[in-house]
Protein backbone atom coordinates (compact mmCIF):
# COMPACT_ATOMS: atom_id res chain seq x y z
CA UNK A 1 0.00 0.00 0.00
CA UNK A 2 2.94 2.34 0.81
CA UNK A 3 3.96 1.61 -2.71
CA UNK A 4 1.49 2.48 -4.22
CA UNK A 5 1.04 5.81 -2.35
CA UNK A 6 4.46 6.86 -2.76
CA UNK A 7 3.91 6.16 -6.90
CA UNK A 8 1.13 8.62 -6.83
CA UNK A 9 2.80 10.94 -4.94
CA UNK A 10 6.03 10.81 -7.14
CA UNK A 11 3.41 10.71 -10.43
CA UNK A 12 1.76 13.81 -8.90
CA UNK A 13 5.18 15.57 -8.39
CA UNK A 14 6.17 14.84 -11.95
CA UNK A 15 2.69 16.04 -13.54
CA UNK A 16 3.17 19.49 -11.37
CA UNK A 17 6.51 20.14 -12.45
CA UNK A 18 5.41 19.43 -16.63
CA UNK A 19 4.23 22.92 -16.57
CA UNK A 20 5.14 25.12 -20.31
CA UNK A 21 6.44 28.29 -20.66
CA UNK A 22 3.07 30.07 -20.83
CA UNK A 23 1.62 28.84 -17.64
CA UNK A 24 4.56 30.91 -15.59
CA UNK A 25 4.34 33.81 -18.26
CA UNK A 26 1.17 35.30 -20.46
CA UNK A 27 3.22 34.64 -23.55
CA UNK A 28 5.90 31.52 -24.83
CA UNK A 29 9.50 32.83 -24.98
CA UNK A 30 9.57 33.19 -28.71
CA UNK A 31 6.53 35.55 -28.34
CA UNK A 32 8.31 37.68 -26.13
CA UNK A 33 11.39 37.84 -27.52
CA UNK A 34 9.63 38.82 -30.75
CA UNK A 35 8.42 41.57 -28.59
CA UNK A 36 11.21 42.63 -26.69
CA UNK A 37 12.98 42.97 -29.93
CA UNK A 38 10.28 45.02 -31.52
CA UNK A 39 10.22 47.69 -28.97
CA UNK A 40 14.26 48.16 -28.85
CA UNK A 41 13.56 48.70 -32.58
CA UNK A 42 10.94 51.30 -32.16
CA UNK A 43 12.76 53.05 -29.01
CA UNK A 44 15.83 53.16 -31.71
CA UNK A 45 13.83 54.36 -34.58
CA UNK A 46 11.99 56.95 -33.03
CA UNK A 47 14.68 59.14 -32.17
CA UNK A 48 18.55 59.89 -32.89
CA UNK A 49 20.92 58.53 -30.20
CA UNK A 50 24.68 58.79 -29.22
CA UNK A 51 26.31 55.60 -27.93
CA UNK A 52 28.54 56.72 -24.61
CA UNK A 53 31.25 54.41 -26.38
CA UNK A 54 33.66 52.55 -23.42
CA UNK A 55 35.34 50.43 -25.21
CA UNK A 56 37.99 47.74 -24.04
CA UNK A 57 38.89 48.29 -20.11
CA UNK A 58 37.24 51.48 -19.46
CA UNK A 59 39.82 52.82 -16.79
CA UNK A 60 42.31 52.62 -20.04
CA UNK A 61 40.72 54.76 -21.91
CA UNK A 62 37.87 56.67 -21.07
CA UNK A 63 34.49 57.25 -23.28
CA UNK A 64 34.04 57.98 -26.77
CA UNK A 65 30.88 59.60 -28.57
CA UNK A 66 29.20 58.20 -31.25
CA UNK A 67 26.45 59.57 -33.21
CA UNK A 68 23.37 57.34 -34.61
CA UNK A 69 20.36 58.05 -37.32
CA UNK A 70 18.24 55.28 -37.53
CA UNK A 71 16.37 55.64 -40.82
CA UNK A 72 14.31 52.94 -42.78
CA UNK A 73 15.45 49.36 -44.10
CA UNK A 74 17.89 48.85 -41.11
CA UNK A 75 19.83 51.17 -42.63
CA UNK A 76 21.89 53.87 -40.31
CA UNK A 77 24.09 56.57 -40.45
CA UNK A 78 26.99 57.04 -38.16
CA UNK A 79 29.08 60.08 -37.33
CA UNK A 80 32.08 60.30 -34.99
CA UNK A 81 35.25 62.17 -34.33
CA UNK A 82 38.80 60.58 -34.98
CA UNK A 83 40.10 61.07 -31.67
CA UNK A 84 43.26 59.65 -33.61
CA UNK A 85 43.81 62.14 -36.28
CA UNK A 86 42.51 65.71 -35.05
CA UNK A 87 39.69 65.47 -34.17
CA UNK A 88 38.16 65.04 -38.06
CA UNK A 89 34.58 64.15 -38.35
CA UNK A 90 33.75 60.57 -39.49
CA UNK A 91 30.49 59.58 -41.41
CA UNK A 92 29.39 56.69 -43.28
CA UNK A 93 26.33 54.80 -43.61
CA UNK A 94 25.87 50.98 -42.65
CA UNK A 95 23.25 48.48 -42.32
CA UNK A 96 22.19 46.89 -39.33
CA UNK A 97 20.22 44.23 -37.23
CA UNK A 98 18.57 43.32 -34.40
CA UNK A 99 18.56 39.56 -33.52
CA UNK A 100 18.10 37.15 -30.34
CA UNK A 101 21.08 35.97 -28.81
CA UNK A 102 20.72 35.94 -25.17
CA UNK A 103 18.17 38.92 -25.84
CA UNK A 104 17.97 41.40 -28.19
CA UNK A 105 21.20 42.37 -30.16
CA UNK A 106 21.83 45.33 -32.12
CA UNK A 107 24.66 44.48 -34.21
CA UNK A 108 26.92 46.81 -37.14
CA UNK A 109 28.87 43.95 -37.83
CA UNK A 110 29.07 45.61 -41.72
CA UNK A 111 32.34 47.92 -41.34
CA UNK A 112 32.28 51.42 -41.70
CA UNK A 113 34.99 54.07 -40.56
CA UNK A 114 32.94 56.59 -37.84
CA UNK A 115 32.07 53.16 -35.98
CA UNK A 116 34.83 51.04 -36.53
CA UNK A 117 38.32 53.03 -36.29
CA UNK A 118 39.36 52.38 -33.00
CA UNK A 119 39.45 48.30 -34.09
CA UNK A 120 40.51 49.25 -37.41
CA UNK A 121 43.98 47.10 -37.93
CA UNK A 122 46.58 49.19 -39.33
CA UNK A 123 50.97 48.63 -39.64
CA UNK A 124 51.16 50.43 -36.33
CA UNK A 125 48.32 48.45 -34.57
CA UNK A 126 48.15 45.01 -36.13
CA UNK A 127 44.90 44.91 -33.76
CA UNK A 128 43.35 47.73 -34.01
CA UNK A 129 44.04 50.75 -31.63
CA UNK A 130 42.52 49.61 -28.92
CA UNK A 131 41.64 45.83 -28.94
CA UNK A 132 38.36 45.48 -27.70
CA UNK A 133 35.80 47.88 -29.10
CA UNK A 134 31.89 46.66 -29.09
CA UNK A 135 29.92 46.69 -32.30
CA UNK A 136 27.01 44.40 -30.86
CA UNK A 137 25.26 45.90 -28.51
CA UNK A 138 22.61 43.25 -25.94
CA UNK A 139 19.40 44.87 -24.87
CA UNK A 140 18.87 45.82 -21.52
CA UNK A 141 16.10 48.15 -20.72
CA UNK A 142 15.25 51.80 -21.55
CA UNK A 143 14.91 54.44 -18.74
CA UNK A 144 13.58 57.81 -19.72
CA UNK A 145 15.89 59.42 -22.43
CA UNK A 146 18.42 56.62 -22.39
CA UNK A 147 18.47 53.08 -23.64
CA UNK A 148 20.84 50.62 -21.27
CA UNK A 149 22.67 48.12 -23.37
CA UNK A 150 26.17 45.30 -22.94
CA UNK A 151 28.69 45.47 -24.95
CA UNK A 152 29.11 41.83 -26.05
CA UNK A 153 33.11 42.27 -26.25
CA UNK A 154 33.92 44.32 -23.49
CA UNK A 155 30.89 43.70 -21.47
CA UNK A 156 30.65 46.99 -20.40
CA UNK A 157 27.52 48.71 -19.69
CA UNK A 158 27.23 50.89 -22.75
CA UNK A 159 24.54 53.67 -22.85
CA UNK A 160 22.59 55.09 -25.57
CA UNK A 161 21.42 58.37 -24.96
CA UNK A 162 19.24 60.41 -26.54
CA UNK A 163 19.48 64.21 -28.13
CA UNK A 164 17.29 66.26 -30.50
CA UNK A 165 20.22 67.96 -31.65
CA UNK A 166 21.77 66.90 -35.58
CA UNK A 167 24.97 64.87 -35.66
CA UNK A 168 26.72 67.84 -36.91
CA UNK A 169 25.60 70.44 -34.06
CA UNK A 170 26.09 67.64 -31.52
CA UNK A 171 29.72 66.72 -32.16
CA UNK A 172 30.60 70.24 -32.92
CA UNK A 173 29.72 71.04 -29.90
CA UNK A 174 31.40 67.89 -28.28
CA UNK A 175 34.98 69.15 -30.02
CA UNK A 176 34.70 72.68 -28.34
CA UNK A 177 33.97 70.81 -24.41
CA UNK A 178 36.66 68.50 -25.59
CA UNK A 179 38.79 71.60 -26.62
CA UNK A 180 38.14 73.38 -23.41
CA UNK A 181 39.12 70.72 -21.29
CA UNK A 182 42.39 69.92 -23.20
CA UNK A 183 43.54 73.45 -22.75
CA UNK A 184 43.03 72.90 -18.66
CA UNK A 185 43.73 70.81 -15.53
CA UNK A 186 41.17 69.98 -13.25
CA UNK A 187 42.86 71.59 -9.89
CA UNK A 188 39.44 70.58 -7.26
CA UNK A 189 36.93 68.15 -7.16
CA UNK A 190 34.55 69.17 -4.48
CA UNK A 191 31.20 67.18 -3.20
CA UNK A 192 28.77 69.25 -0.93
CA UNK A 193 31.83 71.72 -0.33
CA UNK A 194 33.70 68.91 0.56
CA UNK A 195 37.47 68.83 -1.33
CA UNK A 196 38.05 65.05 -2.32
CA UNK A 197 41.64 63.83 -3.18
CA UNK A 198 41.42 63.30 -7.11
CA UNK A 199 43.23 62.64 -10.22
CA UNK A 200 41.67 63.65 -13.78
CA UNK A 201 43.03 62.89 -17.06
CA UNK A 202 41.73 64.20 -19.78
CA UNK A 203 43.20 64.62 -23.61
CA UNK A 204 41.84 63.69 -27.20
CA UNK A 205 42.18 59.90 -26.34
CA UNK A 206 42.80 59.42 -22.70
CA UNK A 207 39.19 60.34 -20.35
CA UNK A 208 39.91 58.58 -16.62
CA UNK A 209 39.30 60.05 -13.33
CA UNK A 210 40.17 58.06 -9.93
CA UNK A 211 39.14 59.73 -6.72
CA UNK A 212 39.83 58.45 -2.66
CA UNK A 213 36.65 58.82 -0.41
CA UNK A 214 35.85 57.41 2.93
CA UNK A 215 32.21 56.80 2.92
CA UNK A 216 30.08 56.08 6.56
CA UNK A 217 30.83 52.83 7.88
CA UNK A 218 34.60 52.41 6.21
CA UNK A 219 37.62 52.11 8.03
CA UNK A 220 39.66 53.69 5.47
CA UNK A 221 39.64 55.61 2.60
CA UNK A 222 39.45 53.68 -0.54
CA UNK A 223 40.56 54.63 -4.11
CA UNK A 224 38.31 54.63 -6.99
CA UNK A 225 39.12 54.16 -10.68
CA UNK A 226 36.21 55.78 -13.23
CA UNK A 227 36.58 57.40 -16.65
CA UNK A 228 34.11 59.47 -18.49
CA UNK A 229 32.80 60.60 -21.91
CA UNK A 230 32.73 64.44 -23.46
CA UNK A 231 29.06 65.41 -24.09
CA UNK A 232 27.74 68.98 -26.02
CA UNK A 233 27.38 70.03 -22.60
CA UNK A 234 30.02 68.77 -20.28
CA UNK A 235 31.09 65.76 -19.23
CA UNK A 236 29.40 62.00 -18.32
CA UNK A 237 30.57 59.40 -16.11
CA UNK A 238 31.03 55.61 -16.90
CA UNK A 239 27.98 55.07 -14.36
CA UNK A 240 27.34 57.13 -11.11
CA UNK A 241 28.78 56.72 -8.09
CA UNK A 242 28.20 58.16 -4.76
CA UNK A 243 30.17 60.57 -2.12
CA UNK A 244 28.58 61.52 1.10
CA UNK A 245 25.30 60.38 -0.31
CA UNK A 246 25.22 62.70 -3.40
CA UNK A 247 25.68 60.89 -6.61
CA UNK A 248 27.54 61.89 -9.09
CA UNK A 249 26.93 61.02 -12.81
CA UNK A 250 26.66 64.18 -15.15
CA UNK A 251 28.52 67.56 -14.75
CA UNK A 252 27.78 70.82 -17.56
CA UNK A 253 30.65 73.07 -18.43
CA UNK A 254 30.48 76.47 -17.33
CA UNK A 255 33.01 78.53 -19.53
CA UNK A 256 31.99 82.04 -17.48
CA UNK A 257 33.82 80.14 -13.66
CA UNK A 258 35.25 77.53 -15.41
CA UNK A 259 34.29 74.90 -13.84
CA UNK A 260 32.12 71.62 -14.30
CA UNK A 261 29.28 71.38 -12.01
CA UNK A 262 26.17 69.16 -11.42
CA UNK A 263 22.47 71.31 -12.02
CA UNK A 264 21.92 71.03 -8.52
CA UNK A 265 25.16 72.36 -7.78
CA UNK A 266 26.50 69.84 -5.19
CA UNK A 267 29.43 68.86 -7.29
CA UNK A 268 32.01 70.85 -8.62
CA UNK A 269 35.23 70.27 -10.38
CA UNK A 270 37.29 73.14 -10.98
CA UNK A 271 39.50 74.22 -14.06
CA UNK A 272 43.06 75.89 -14.58
CA UNK A 273 43.98 76.91 -17.89
CA UNK A 274 48.15 76.76 -17.74
CA UNK A 275 50.07 78.08 -19.76
CA UNK A 276 51.33 74.42 -21.34
CA UNK A 277 50.06 71.22 -20.74
CA UNK A 278 52.72 68.22 -20.57
CA UNK A 279 49.75 66.29 -21.10
CA UNK A 280 48.74 66.80 -24.41
CA UNK A 281 52.62 68.61 -25.55
CA UNK A 282 55.75 67.63 -26.77
CA UNK A 283 58.95 68.73 -24.95
CA UNK A 284 62.48 67.81 -24.39
CA UNK A 285 65.24 67.95 -21.40
CA UNK A 286 68.61 68.12 -22.36
CA UNK A 287 70.58 66.75 -19.69
CA UNK A 288 74.25 69.29 -20.15
CA UNK A 289 75.83 71.94 -18.52
CA UNK A 290 73.33 74.79 -19.34
CA UNK A 291 69.74 72.94 -19.12
CA UNK A 292 70.15 70.93 -15.29
CA UNK A 293 71.21 71.43 -12.33
CA UNK A 294 74.28 68.98 -11.29
CA UNK A 295 71.92 67.27 -8.80
CA UNK A 296 69.83 65.98 -12.14
CA UNK A 297 73.11 65.64 -14.62
CA UNK A 298 74.46 63.47 -11.53
CA UNK A 299 71.30 61.21 -11.09
CA UNK A 300 71.19 61.28 -15.86
CA UNK A 301 74.81 60.25 -15.41
CA UNK A 302 74.37 56.99 -13.06
CA UNK A 303 71.78 55.61 -15.50
CA UNK A 304 73.80 56.75 -18.52
CA UNK A 305 76.67 54.25 -17.06
CA UNK A 306 74.51 51.79 -16.22
CA UNK A 307 72.83 51.35 -19.76
CA UNK A 308 76.24 51.24 -20.96
CA UNK A 309 77.34 48.34 -18.54
CA UNK A 310 74.50 46.76 -18.01
CA UNK A 311 72.71 46.99 -21.09
CA UNK A 312 75.61 47.71 -23.53
CA UNK A 313 73.90 51.13 -24.44
CA UNK A 314 74.61 54.64 -24.95
CA UNK A 315 71.42 56.65 -23.63
CA UNK A 316 70.96 59.61 -25.24
CA UNK A 317 70.91 62.89 -22.90
CA UNK A 318 67.51 63.40 -24.54
CA UNK A 319 64.72 63.30 -22.60
CA UNK A 320 61.49 63.36 -23.41
CA UNK A 321 59.00 64.83 -21.47
CA UNK A 322 54.84 64.74 -21.77
CA UNK A 323 53.00 63.30 -24.84
CA UNK A 324 55.33 62.04 -26.74
CA UNK A 325 54.87 62.74 -31.14
CA UNK A 326 56.40 60.25 -33.51
CA UNK A 327 58.14 61.36 -36.52
CA UNK A 328 55.16 59.78 -38.36
CA UNK A 329 52.53 62.13 -36.00
CA UNK A 330 51.64 59.36 -33.80
CA UNK A 331 50.71 60.39 -30.23
CA UNK A 332 51.85 58.10 -26.89
CA UNK A 333 50.33 59.38 -23.82
CA UNK A 334 52.61 61.38 -21.54
CA UNK A 335 55.72 59.77 -20.15
CA UNK A 336 59.42 59.77 -19.58
CA UNK A 337 60.94 58.60 -22.79
CA UNK A 338 64.24 57.89 -23.14
CA UNK A 339 66.24 56.16 -25.64
CA UNK A 340 69.44 53.99 -26.23
CA UNK A 341 71.46 53.20 -28.74
CA UNK A 342 72.68 49.55 -28.83
CA UNK A 343 76.46 49.93 -29.50
CA UNK A 344 76.34 45.83 -31.11
CA UNK A 345 74.52 46.74 -34.18
CA UNK A 346 74.04 50.68 -33.67
CA UNK A 347 70.36 50.74 -33.35
CA UNK A 348 68.35 53.22 -31.19
CA UNK A 349 65.45 51.60 -28.50
CA UNK A 350 62.88 53.50 -26.86
CA UNK A 351 62.49 52.76 -23.22
CA UNK A 352 58.78 54.58 -21.96
CA UNK A 353 57.57 55.21 -18.10
CA UNK A 354 54.44 56.62 -18.21
CA UNK A 355 53.36 59.55 -16.28
CA UNK A 356 50.83 62.08 -14.94
CA UNK A 357 51.66 66.07 -15.10
CA UNK A 358 49.21 67.88 -13.10
CA UNK A 359 48.90 71.57 -13.88
CA UNK A 360 48.19 74.18 -10.99
CA UNK A 361 47.75 77.61 -9.52
CA UNK A 362 49.70 77.61 -5.97
CA UNK A 363 48.17 80.08 -3.54
CA UNK A 364 50.30 82.89 -5.06
CA UNK A 365 49.20 82.11 -8.26
CA UNK A 366 52.48 80.66 -9.63
CA UNK A 367 52.47 78.14 -12.32
CA UNK A 368 53.71 74.83 -10.70
CA UNK A 369 53.42 71.55 -12.20
CA UNK A 370 53.73 67.82 -10.13
CA UNK A 371 55.17 64.94 -11.50
CA UNK A 372 53.23 62.01 -11.36
CA UNK A 373 54.60 59.24 -11.15
CA UNK A 374 52.60 56.41 -13.42
CA UNK A 375 53.53 52.40 -14.43
CA UNK A 376 56.31 50.78 -16.50
CA UNK A 377 55.23 51.29 -20.49
CA UNK A 378 56.81 50.45 -23.85
CA UNK A 379 60.45 48.83 -23.37
CA UNK A 380 60.66 49.50 -19.61
CA UNK A 381 61.44 45.70 -18.74
CA UNK A 382 64.51 45.72 -21.05
CA UNK A 383 66.06 49.21 -19.32
CA UNK A 384 64.92 48.72 -15.18
CA UNK A 385 67.89 50.63 -14.09
CA UNK A 386 66.04 53.80 -15.72
CA UNK A 387 63.87 53.94 -12.71
CA UNK A 388 65.95 55.33 -10.08
CA UNK A 389 65.90 58.62 -12.70
CA UNK A 390 62.48 58.66 -12.96
CA UNK A 391 62.57 58.16 -8.95
CA UNK A 392 64.64 61.38 -8.84
CA UNK A 393 62.24 63.51 -10.74
CA UNK A 394 59.29 62.75 -8.91
CA UNK A 395 60.34 62.92 -5.26
CA UNK A 396 58.88 66.03 -3.59
CA UNK A 397 57.71 65.79 -7.46
CA UNK A 398 56.14 69.60 -7.15
CA UNK A 399 58.12 72.08 -9.82
CA UNK A 400 57.84 75.70 -9.95
CA UNK A 401 57.78 77.16 -13.89
CA UNK A 402 59.05 79.89 -15.18
CA UNK A 403 58.63 80.51 -18.75
CA UNK A 404 61.65 81.61 -20.31
CA UNK A 405 60.72 82.02 -23.79
CA UNK A 406 57.98 82.03 -25.94
CA UNK A 407 57.03 81.91 -30.29
CA UNK A 408 55.56 84.82 -32.20
CA UNK A 409 52.09 83.79 -31.19
CA UNK A 410 53.26 84.00 -27.75
CA UNK A 411 53.33 80.50 -27.12
CA UNK A 412 55.64 79.32 -23.92
CA UNK A 413 58.30 77.01 -26.13
CA UNK A 414 61.29 77.27 -23.07
CA UNK A 415 60.80 76.67 -19.38
CA UNK A 416 62.75 76.31 -16.68
CA UNK A 417 61.31 73.98 -13.68
CA UNK A 418 62.68 74.33 -10.40
CA UNK A 419 61.87 71.79 -7.22
CA UNK A 420 59.77 73.78 -5.10
CA UNK A 421 61.12 71.30 -1.61
CA UNK A 422 65.21 71.14 -3.51
CA UNK A 423 66.24 73.89 -5.55
CA UNK A 424 68.96 72.62 -6.39
CA UNK A 425 67.01 70.14 -8.65
CA UNK A 426 65.95 72.32 -11.87
CA UNK A 427 66.45 71.67 -15.13
CA UNK A 428 64.96 73.72 -18.61
CA UNK A 429 62.63 71.98 -20.43
CA UNK A 430 62.47 72.77 -24.59
CA UNK A 431 59.11 72.63 -26.99
CA UNK A 432 59.69 69.67 -29.40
Amino acid sequence: MKKIFLALAIGLMFTSCQKDDTDIFEKSASERTTENQGEFTKYLNENNWVIDLFPNSYEDYGGYPIYLEFKDNYKVKIKSLDVLNGLDVLEDDSNYQIFNRSGSVLSFSEFNDALHFLSDPSFAFPSGPVKTVDYEFIYQNKEKDIIYTKGMKSRNNIRFVKTTKSADDYLKDVKEVMGYLGDRTAISFNVVDEKIKFEMKNSKKFFNFQYTSKEKGEKDATLHKTAFVCTDKGIRFFKPFIINGVEVFELTLDEQESVLKSVDGKVEIKLFKAPFNLNLESWYLLVNDDNASKKVKNSFEEVQDADLKQGGGELSNKIYTGMYITPGGNEFGPSFRFFSKWLQNGTTYPAEYNMTFRSFADDNGEFNIEFIKGKAGFNWKYYPYLTSMVDFMTKDSVYKVEVLEKDSSGKPIKAKLINKKNTDVWFILNKN
